[in-house]
């Protein structure tokens, strides 16, 4: 059986540990935060925020994960790695915000239909920029351009 002392050490340890998580992902949302803001000046210097900046840039492009790499001059698992520690998201789910972000910049404008936003953002299936948008934003995109 249990005491309470070994309880409370247990307790004290997942909270440790769910601490420390919290706040690598800190961290990781900070870095992002900070990256986003200077990735223009850093792109000559720092490969990741080079690569951002080639994102941003060519973002309703199809672009993959051996481009990504090969821009980078890295190995596509070494450049996923840094990629991930560095912003704390895989260079796939990055692109994907992105173009939920660019996405939801052409739905507040409001001129355009649902799916010429979903072609303009780079996405290609209708059926799942829907579905991306309303997981990202917590509603569709019509209802979302219908309340702006």
């Amino acid at each position: 059986r249990i005491g309470v002392k070994e309880r409370s050490r247990e307790k004290d340890l997942i909270a440790s540990f769910a601490l420390k998580e919290l706040l690598i992902r800190l961290s990781q949302t900070q870095a992002r935060d900070m990256l986003e803001k200077t990735y223009k000046t850093q792109a000559s210097s720092n490969r990741i925020a080079f690569i951002v900046d080639f994102i941003k840039s060519n973002i309703r492009e199809d672009l993959s994960l051996e481009q990504l790499a090969d821009k980078a001059c890295m190995s596509k698992a070494h450049f996923s790695r840094t990629f991930k520690s560095e912003l704390g998201l895989s260079p796939m789910e990055f692109i994907l915000k992105e173009r939920l972000k660019l996405a939801r910049q052409f739905l507040q404008i409001g001129q355009h239909q649902i799916q010429e936003v979903c072609y303009m953002s780079g996405f290609n299936n209708p059926t799942y920029f829907i579905r991306a948008f309303k997981q990202e934003f917590g509603t569709t995109p019509r209802v979302f351009q219908q309340g702006n």
